[in-house]
């Protein structure tokens, strides 16, 4: 049986409080648009220190008609990131509708987080990875070139059904416990930090 790995993921919603003692991996939310997340400092000065965890840092995309280009956010994200830790082992981007009963254009989403993977990955030198949920990625017109990056599905119902154009998914956040959400990585820390 292969190894499984607990993580969590935070943004400015959560409290800072200690990681639970399962957990193996962490991502906490480093920006949204052009800002930074006012409590990353916070968790991760709380939840890094007692032990060692494979650290992760992500983005929110902003894709609304007023946002920043995605190259302009994939630049702050790069920035804030290398300012939070010097550099954490993974970065990811979410990608999620702000207001799900109004959507923004699937062509336009689809396009900025193509766009923001592509400028991420330059300025980072690492890959991205993409956190969707199962449904809104099928709503997406998403090209092949994503499938290179890992998918972080957000589906809370197995068995979890992979959307194009990924063939699996890297991370699984299947749940909430403790008001925190819950992740899953099918392998040992190592792995997920390469």
């Amino acid at each position: 049986m292969p190894s499984s790995l607990h993580g969590v993921d935070k943004s400015r919603w959560n409290a800072a409080i200690p990681l639970p003692a399962d957990v193996g991996f962490f991502f906490v939310r480093a920006s949204y648009g052009l800002t930074a997340d006012p409590r990353a400092a916070d968790h991760l000065a709380v939840c890094c220190t007692a032990r060692e965890v494979v650290l992760g840092l992500y983005h929110y995309l902003a894709t609304g008609p007023n946002a920043a280009s995605p190259e302009e956010q994939a630049s702050f994200f790069v920035l804030v990131s290398q300012h939070l830790t010097g550099g954490p082992f993974m970065l990811a981007v979410d990608c999620e509708p702000i207001d799900p009963a109004h959507p923004d254009d699937p062509a336009r989403v689809a396009d900025f987080l193509v766009r923001f993977v592509r400028a991420a990955q330059t300025k980072a030198g690492r890959p991205i990875g993409v956190y969707l949920g199962g449904n809104y990625a099928r709503a997406l017109p998403l090209p092949v070139e994503l499938a290179a990056s890992p998918l972080w599905l957000a589906d809370w119902t197995p068995p979890w059904d992979v959307p194009p154009p990924w063939s699996e998914w890297t991370i699984i956040q299947a749940g909430v416990k403790g008001g925190i959400d819950r992740d899953e990585f099918a392998g040992t820390p190592d792995e997920l930090r390469a």
